[in-house]
This record gives C-alpha cells, sequence and structure tokens, in this order.
C-alpha cells in the first residue's frame, strides 16, 4: 500500500494529502486537497481533489468560505455531501422527465414493434399470423402514429365502424380490440404506460360464433367416405379430428415423436392455450396410424408445407360438403359444417355418452370449464338417468319404513 502524507495549508481549514508513487504535476508532488468544516457541532472532512484536477489552497479556501456562508444564510447546501446529493437528484429528475417526454412520444407503432416479437415467442404461429393481420388491416390505419397517451376509446371506436362498414364479424372486431387492449396491457407491464388501456372504455361487441353444428354418425361415415376417393391425406386428417378431437393446427404439427402407438396416446405440444395435452385415438385412427407410420418418410405425420396442407384441407373439404349438401340452405355460419366441426363432433359424443364435462374438457384442452359447457344439454338425458336412481332409493328406503311398523 503505498504511503501517504498530509497536512495543513496556510489557509485555515484545508488540508492536502500526498501519495507516494503517484505521478508529479508541474515538476512537483500531485497534492489532493479537502476542507473541514463544523456540522451540527462534529467536524466535518470533505475531499475536493487533485492538483493536477485544478485544485489550490486559493480554490480550496474559497469553496470553504462558500460553503460556511450557506449554512449563515440557510441558502443552498452548506456542505459538499449535500451539494452532490442535490446535484444526483436534479440528474435523476431529468433522466426521469426525458423518459416521461420520451413516453410520452411513444406511438402505438413504436409499442407494436416490441410487443409484436414477445407475442411471436410466446403465442403460436396461427395467433401471431391472425394478430399481425388485425393489426396490419385495421388498427394501424387508425392508431400507428398516435402516441400511446392519446389514443382515446373513439379511435377504437373509429376502428370498429371500419370493420363494421365492410362486413366484419363481430367475432374479429372483438379479437382486433382484444389485440389493442394486448399491446397496451405489454406496454403497462413493461413500464412504458400507465393506467388503463382505453378499450376499458369501449363495449366490445356481443359475439358468439360458437359452432353449434355436429355430425350424426351416419354422416361422419359418408363423409370419411368422399374424402378417402377425394383426397386420402385429408381423409386421415379428418379422422384425427372426430376421433381425438384435434384442431387443424395439431394436426399439421403432429410429429411421429409424439405418437406412441404401442401406449395408444398422442402426445400434442405447443397448442392452442399453451399447454401440452394428450390425445388417444380409437382402434380406426390407430390402425389409419400405424398404415402411414410404415410409409412415414419424415418427421411430420403429415409432411409438406403449410400452406400446401392448409389448401388441400380447404379444397377436399369444400367439394365433400358441395356433393354431400351437409350446408344446403344454411345460412347461420355457426350451423354450417367446417373443418373445425370434426372437432365439435368429438366432444358431442363423448358428451351423449356419459362421459363428464371435466373429462370433455381435459380431452379437449379447453382452459375452462365454462368452455366445454355448450355441450351440458346433450348430456341431460344422461343426468336425468342418474337422478332417477334416487326414485329407486326412496321406494327401497319407504318399504323398509313399512315393514318396521308392521313388524
Amino acid at each position: 500500500m503505498s504511503n501517504i502524507q498530509k497536512g495543513p495549508t496556510k489557509f485555515p481549514g484545508v488540508r492536502y494529502y500526498e501519495r507516494e508513487g503517484r505521478p508529479r504535476y508541474n515538476g512537483k508532488a500531485d497534492r489532493y486537497y479537502s476542507i473541514r468544516l463544523r456540522v451540527d457541532g462534529k467536524l466535518k472532512e470533505e475531499g475536493l481533489g487533485w492538483a493536477s484536477e485544478g485544485w489550490t489552497p486559493e480554490k480550496a479556501s474559497l469553496e470553504l468560505a462558500r460553503l460556511k456562508s450557506a449554512r449563515v444564510t440557510g441558502q443552498g447546501p452548506s456542505t459538499l455531501g449535500e451539494e452532490r446529493q442535490l446535484k444526483r437528484q436534479e440528474v435523476e429528475a431529468r433522466r426521469a422527465q426525458e423518459q416521461r417526454d420520451q413516453l410520452k412520444r411513444l406511438t402505438f407503432a413504436d409499442t407494436w414493434a416490441l410487443y409484436f416479437p414477445d407475442a411471436q415467442e410466446n403465442k403460436t404461429k396461427g395467433s401471431c399470423q391472425r394478430e399481425e393481420c388485425l393489426y396490419r388491416l385495421w388498427l394501424a390505419p387508425v392508431l400507428k402514429k398516435l402516441p400511446l397517451v392519446e389514443i382515446r376509446p373513439f379511435h377504437l371506436e373509429r376502428v370498429k365502424k371500419n370493420m363494421r362498414t365492410v362486413g366484419r364479424h363481430d367475432r374479429t372486431i372483438c379479437y382486433a380490440l382484444a389485440v389493442v387492449r394486448q399491446v397496451f396491457n405489454f406496454a403497462r407491464r413493461n413500464r412504458l404506460f400507465s393506467g388503463d388501456p382505453p378499450t376499458k372504455e369501449v363495449k366490445f361487441p356481443n359475439s358468439d360464433n360458437r359452432r353449434l353444428r355436429f355430425l350424426t354418425v351416419e354422416e361422419v361415415a359418408r363423409l370419411l367416405a368422399d374424402l378417402a376417393t377425394r383426397n386420402p391425406e385429408v381423409h386421415d386428417m379428418a379422422l384425427l379430428s372426430v376421433d381425438c378431437g384435434l384442431r387443424k393446427g395439431e394436426i399439421l404439427g403432429l410429429t411421429w415423436a409424439d405418437v406412441d402407438l404401442k401406449g395408444g396416446f398422442l402426445t400434442l405440444r405447443n397448442t392452442k392455450n399453451g399447454r401440452s395435452r394428450m390425445a388417444f385415438p380409437t382402434k380406426r385412427a390407430r390402425a389409419m396410424l400405424t398404415r402411414r407410420a410404415g410409409s412415414s418418410v419424415g418427421e411430420l405425420v403429415f409432411p409438406g408445407s403449410d400452406y400446401a396442407r392448409v389448401q388441400a384441407i380447404k379444397r377436399a373439404f369444400g367439394s365433400a360438403m358441395e356433393t354431400l349438401e351437409f350446408n344446403e340452405g344454411i345460412t347461420d355460419p355457426r350451423q354450417k359444417v367446417v373443418f373445425h366441426s370434426l372437432r365439435h363432433t368429438y366432444a358431442s359424443r363423448l358428451a351423449e355418452n356419459g362421459v363428464s364435462l371435466y373429462t370433455i374438457k381435459e380431452l379437449m384442452g379447453h382452459c375452462t370449464l365454462a368452455m366445454t359447457e355448450r355441450y351440458a344439454h346433450l348430456s341431460e338425458d344422461t343426468l336425468r338417468k342418474s337422478v332417477a336412481v334416487l326414485d329407486a332409493t326412496h321406494t327401497v328406503s319407504l318399504k323398509a319404513v313399512d315393514a318396521a311398523s308392521q313388524g
């Protein structure tokens, strides 16, 4: 450790320090100057700086006199510590104000540029594509240049009006407003925005686009027979949906690594709600998978590009609907048969055969039981038969009472 020499100067209250090994300044030892003053009755020493930094005993004496004067007059800091603390507070306040000013200028487009990469990391590819489309077509034209703090409910009403003008469904409008809400929530979590999002004061359209139609056993047989001749690949996809309850995206993403034919189950990863679940193929679905496994040359159960496979489903399923006339004369979109109706048919069959709603919820991969309750009416007969057991119990109890009274 270097030796330090110290001593007073000719100016009262000013001291110096010399450290061995420090480079010389102007041919002399570089001295460090400090001042000593009384604070609340106690002697306090505070450092100023080196001679090589411009400090001299005279300058240190003037600084000491300034602090003493401030203590007498009560104007300004009376110690270097207080002064430095005030400067730090001023710098922090200035930075905070600059940050607030910057946040006031943060536009919806700026926030979207931060939000969307995060969404891509945590949401399915299909969800991200739909959100990007909603942003590009409907949100950006109205909101992108507006700072977040200036977006008001009437801006969102303009988005709703624009979408309604071209005939967008209420459900799509709800989805667009939900994306706005998610962007604001993202900004709030990351301290880019404070307060409530403007969506809180906007009425979301009442929309119920839940599929109500499901296929009968005979309709399923006719559909599968048609698809088998029209497009065997789409037939196999449809079979997985109607017999295992898989979504289209889950079918397209299914890999052979997630198919356990010996154990009789499929592992579905990266599902719509972000959770993995298991599905259990029927005998005919297992037979189909076994057949496909024998001729498999790739990782995917249904290989090919997403676009090609989706288009194949649309073409084959659309043609089958025209031939079978399942949608003939139906105008309510909820009553029309689409590929997703097969998954709905799967759950409906389970409910009709007395499977509990909780079990159906787990097999379907629903987040909440409320999503499964649309099938509740299909199990009414099963519930009625279950309650009928009480009648039998009551009859037995009455007979026992009668027998006891007669004895």
